[in-house]
């Protein structure tokens, strides 16, 4: 658990070094099914920031079905979220919508205003693939708000450019 954690505390900043940890861990001697779930989202999020882009959620999975039962509304947000980016990367823009939308229901329970912000950003394009511009726009707009509390002015602009462009 302890690595776990380590690799949490360095994902934003260090994501490669964070993959490099995650890969390196034996799964065969992951004792807890809590430990489990945590290395899988954990290791689709690594991915996910060094623009591998998984397209099986056989990995994520793990966390979705283990944090779906449990109390860690912020782990079961980011597990739905992660997975919406599979199907996104898999072009299944119909999944991705189920999973975001999941993400967003989570997301009132978490003050972590980057990650909001980017389930509202991957919102916006999966609508954006429908040609449901309305709902695309609104949720560029939504996400440039949390980019803008978690102090991330690249991502608020390129959320506002999304937004201009959905219009």
């Amino acid at each position: 658990i302890e690595t776990l954690t380590h690799v949490e505390s360095i994902m934003q900043e260090h994501p490669d070094s964070a993959l490099s940890l995650l890969q390196a861990i034996d799964t065969e001697s992951i004792a807890t099914d809590r430990c489990r779930a945590l290395h899988s989202l954990l290791l689709s999020q690594a991915y996910d920031k060094n623009y591998i882009d998984l397209t099986n959620d056989s990995i994520i999975t793990i966390a979705v079905d283990y944090f779906a039962d449990s109390d860690d509304h912020r782990h079961a947000m980011l597990a739905h979220y992660y997975r919406g980016r599979i199907y996104e990367n898999s072009h299944k823009y119909h999944k991705a919508i189920i999973e975001f939308t999941k993400a967003e229901q989570l997301a009132k329970y978490s003050d972590d205003n980057l990650a909001i912000g980017l389930i509202y950003t991957h919102l916006g394009d999966a609508y954006n693939e429908y040609y449901d511009f309305e709902k695309s726009a609104k949720s560029f707009l939504v996400a440039s708000e949390y980019y803008d509390r978690a102090n991330k002015l690249h991502h608020k602009l390129y959320a506002l450019s999304d937004l201009t462009e959905a219009y």
